[in-house]
């Protein structure tokens, strides 16, 4: 009895002891791997917008910043998780253009290279919502966080990025937002500097492509690993003691019983050292403070060896007269008979990125379905869709699924059996196309008035119908590998170019259009200097109706306009009055023209019975004083505004000046090149 009455004690603690040991070794690896998560993490903020396709010496600034970055994810630390958004890819005047391309995660340099080089800008700059988006992607409310911004340009979709990073620096204090300011003038990379300086990062301005590397290297070498969170691991966990039974003498083998516990001290990063003495998996965790568990742990201790492992039960087998039936079981044959849906994904090769919804814009993917052996030229599909990750409902069996890009076919054999289908993974031996037309050697880009066109590389263009056509300024195609043509029209003039597209590869397009240089401004009269302010321009084609849109235009006192050789027709306007010229464009010549308005300027102030000016509610309209064939006087316009500054050609009018009830009329004498002040007392 001696003997057993020392048995129960020892194994209790011993037991107690694996228990607590198996528990710090599970709270070990749990809390490292919260420290994984909570380690370094940082989010790379790409500007994709339309004016990343300026050019830098030739180069293309989107181009450069993807061979910076390919260098930056090489020297990369693969202790800091780094992810990648970008904005402005997607459609032009869309501010909600924002995706993240790559979650947090080990820099991969071919990985990462690879999903930057999918990127074409395209649009707006909305950077501040890209920043907000890129915190909560990082959860930087809870862990310490970096956001990493390349930007070319200023917000321009209504935001104010000083004061949404203020405020997302008050909810994250971890936060810190770096800035690189890629070639922007310095007033407007001024005004991005309250980013980082709000939230404690670098601000830092690069100009080409060494001076953006050696940005990145800035930030980089500035993102060190943390060693908190991973050095709090043993801290937190407590050496685990043996539990000792109450009233119970502790017997001498109890002394070694801290040892094990000091090795897996010493080895913390394999806190699972225990797998090497397994303990039956049956019995659960005990402890000495019931006799039931004592006694179930005799019950265990005492045949260790004699525990075997739980039978596997064999599977009902269908009665053994039904031969057809034996030879598969009937819940295997209810899974065949089956209907499951499969779903088909389209990857470039030979990198296998998946194809996705930005890379097919423009492009009508085809997918036919035939079981195996059919011949797909002769037979009729059993089912068939479009898009780049379709679904389709088929039951067990062997298929061939054929997709189709621009009438090259793509295929792959695949099996549904019992299992859960995975999805097909069909590879596509294309590359995607962008395509930008631009003036002569200024590199603007042509916005309006394009149609293009790609034919295969054979016929001509009467002989065949073209693959595909689109009106955008710079439109993109995924087309299979070989040889193409592009034919863009514009103005009345053709330009054709010859293409190859290689498999996995996104190329540039650039095709330049002979045009002349075009210089305007616009007098009061001539003689007079040219008007600074609030003149409108508009250029037409010459074939063109005033309905259809102008192939160029703005607001610029003395705009330059980069024009294919042709006729045109400009117009000028500033107030209500305007002026239109033909114009002729030689290509590769410059051509300046001062267009006449043969107007004058007038002051309107309305003032009370005293005599001082009136600030608010009032409004004027004004008319032509010569009555037209109808009995009428033609009204020009209205103005709200208690001193407006109006623009008006030569001639008479009549003023009317409405404040409240009263109404009072006023004629007006309007002298081209002079300015007239006008002031009615309303009593």
């Amino acid at each position: 009895m001696r003997n057993l009455r020392w048995t129960f004690p020892v194994l209790g603690s011993m037991l107690g002891l694996l228990a607590m040991l198996s528990f710090s070794g599970r709270s070990t690896a749990q809390a490292q791997q919260a420290a994984q998560q909570k380690g370094p993490q940082a989010m790379l903020v790409l500007d994709s917008s339309g004016s990343m396709w300026g050019q830098i010496d030739g180069v293309s600034k989107v181009v450069i910043a993807r061979e910076a970055l390919r260098e930056t994810f090489r020297k990369w630390d693969p202790q800091i998780k780094l992810g990648v958004s970008v904005y402005g890819h997607r459609g032009q005047g869309n501010c909600n253009a924002i995706t993240t391309l790559l979650k947090p995660q080990p820099v991969d340099e071919k990985i990462f290279s690879k999903a930057v080089a999918t990127v074409r800008p395209n649009g707006m700059t909305p950077l501040t919502e890209a920043i907000r988006r890129a915190a909560r992607t990082l959860n930087a409310t809870q862990h310490p966080a970096t956001v990493i911004l390349l930007t070319d340009g200023l917000d321009n979709c209504n935001a104010d990025p000083c004061a949404a990073t203020a405020a997302l620096k008050r909810k994250a204090p971890g936060l810190t937002a770096h800035v690189i300011a890629f070639r922007m003038k310095d007033e407007e990379a001024d005004q991005l500097a309250c980013i980082a300086t709000n939230t404690g990062g670098k601000f830092l301005r690069a100009k080409d492509k060494p001076s953006l590397i050696t940005a990145f290297d800035d930030i980089r070498n500035s993102l060190k690993p943390s060693t908190k969170a991973v050095a709090s691991v043993p801290q937190q966990r407590s050496t685990p003691q043996p539990p000792s039974p109450p009233q119970q003498p502790a017997p001498p083998q109890q002394a070694a019983a801290p040892k094990p516990v000091q090795k897996l001290e010493d080895k913390q990063k394999r806190p699972r050292i225990l797998k090497a003495k397994p303990q039956p998996a049956a019995s659960p965790p005990l402890t000495a403070k019931t006799p039931k568990n004592i006694k179930q742990a005799k019950t265990d201790t005492a045949l260790p060896q004699k525990r075997k492992p739980p039978k596997r039960r064999p599977a009902k087998r269908p009665n053994a007269t039904n031969k057809s039936a034996a030879k598969k079981h009937p819940r295997l044959q209810a899974q065949q008979a089956q209907t499951v849906l499969q779903s088909f994904r389209a990857v470039l090769q030979p990198n296998g990125i998946p194809l996705d919804q930005d890379m097919i814009a423009g492009t009508r993917l085809v997918w036919r379905v035939f079981r195996q052996g059919d011949n797909p030229d002769h037979k009729t599909p059993i089912a068939t869709a479009t898009g780049n990750a379709p679904q389709i409902p088929l039951q067990a069996g062997n298929y061939r699924v054929v997709v189709t890009l621009f009438g090259t076919p793509f295929q792959k054999a695949f099996q549904i059996g019992a299992l859960p289908p995975k999805t097909v993974e069909v590879p596509v031996r294309a590359g995607v196309a962008l395509f930008r037309a631009v003036f002569g050697s200024e590199a603007q880009t042509a916005q309006n008035g394009l149609h293009w066109q790609i034919f295969a590389n054979s016929g001509t263009e009467q002989q065949q119908q073209a693959l595909f056509e689109s009106h955008q300024a710079t439109p993109s195609v995924l087309l299979p590998e070989g040889a193409y043509r592009v034919v863009l029209n514009h103005a009345g003039t053709t330009q054709t170019k010859q293409i190859t597209i290689k498999a996995g590869e996104q190329e540039e397009h650039w095709l330049i259009l002979p045009t002349g240089l075009v210089r305007l401004s616009a007098v009061l009269t001539k003689g007079q200097p040219a008007i600074r302010r609030g003149v409108r321009w508009d250029v037409f084609a010459a074939t063109t109706t005033a309905s259809n849109k102008a192939v160029a235009g703005g607001y610029q006192a003395e705009p330059h306009f980069s024009l294919l050789g042709g006729k045109y027709r400009v117009r000028a306007q500033v107030g209500f009055a305007s002026a239109t010229a033909e114009l002729l464009v030689k290509p590769r010549q410059k051509t300046a023209r001062v267009l006449d308005l043969n107007a004058g300027m007038v002051r309107l102030t309305a003032t009370d019975a005293a005599g001082a000016p009136l600030r608010s509610g009032i409004r004027w309209e004004i008319y032509q004083q010569a009555i037209g064939s109808n009995g009428e006087q033609k009204r020009l316009g209205a103005i709200q505004s208690p001193r407006p500054i109006v623009t008006l050609p030569a001639g008479r009018y009549l003023i009317i000046v409405y404040s409240g009830p009263l109404q009072i009329e006023r004629p007006l004498a309007i002298k081209a090149g002079e300015t007239t002040n006008l002031t009615v007392a309303l009593q």
